[in-house]
């Protein structure tokens, strides 16, 4: 289901699998499960409240199977405070995983990280060179796995079914950008409107603020919507506390 993007029966099963995880005493799999639960707060916009997981942690001298779920909370606390622009508490977060030397699965989820930290720093090379690292993984791993998904997307080799709706976003987004650049503008247009579509119907609203804001980007103020998309943008922006995304949409309403 979270493969998928079927939020709410990925939340029932996980609600389901964490009470038969406590009632037989099975904290690893509790904890595994939790870091799912982040996921999906995540993507929905729930962002307090998947901070407030990580926050709430116990050490691992106390609990130690909170390692099975802890990678992936602080994964996710990474991605809200770096797009909220709180840069240090994203730091610390990535701090948390346990970057192992050989398993290419935590490898390219760290490369995958660290790319969007310094990305967001501006230091785009470096961003880029990491990027590559997690890209590079999908003969590893998978292409739809989210190491890689979150680096270079790739979604052509992927057979339809097994296109997860936000994978068909991002390739419909990057579409509109390669359009655009061409000067392909209607179909630029049309590549932004479903990769919003796509995000509105899975309820991820950050992602669709960005979709929108990049339309106008692209477009320019004076297209069709544009207006809309911006306020629409800028209201997800704020609604979320995403601070550097609120300024580079009053960027672009300024022209």
């Amino acid at each position: 289901m979270m493969e998928l993007e079927r939020w709410d029966d990925a939340g029932a099963y996980q609600e389901a699998g964490g009470k038969l995880a406590e009632r037989v005493g099975f904290r690893t799999a509790w904890w595994f499960l939790q870091q799912h639960v982040g996921f999906r707060l995540l993507a929905r916009g729930r962002w307090d409240e998947m901070l407030a997981m990580i926050e709430g942690l116990p050490a691992p001298e106390d609990d130690p199977a909170v390692l099975a779920g802890r990678d992936g909370l602080a994964w996710a606390a990474m991605q809200i405070s770096t797009r909220r622009g709180r840069l240090e508490d994203a730091d610390r977060y990535a701090a948390m995983w346990a970057r192992s030397e050989t398993d290419v699965q935590s490898l390219a989820a760290a490369a995958s990280g660290d790319a969007e930290r310094l990305l967001a720093r501006h230091q785009v090379k470096a961003a880029l060179e990491r990027g590559r690292f997690a890209f590079d993984s999908r003969n590893a791993l998978s292409l739809r796995h989210g190491a890689v998904k979150d680096g270079f997307p790739v979604a052509e080799a992927i057979p339809p079914g097994l296109l997860a709706p936000s994978m068909r976003a991002t390739r419909d987004r990057m579409r509109g950008h390669m359009d655009a650049i061409a000067a392909r503008a209607e179909d630029a247009d049309r590549r932004f409107r479903s990769a919003a579509q796509i995000y509105g119907e899975l309820a991820m609203p950050f992602e669709r603020a960005v979709v929108l804001l990049e339309r106008v980007e692209r477009s320019g103020v004076a297209w069709p919507g544009a207006e809309d998309d911006l306020r629409e943008a800028s209201r997800s922006f704020d609604d979320l506390g995403a601070a550097p995304w609120q300024e580079r949409a009053r960027t672009a309403a300024s022209g």
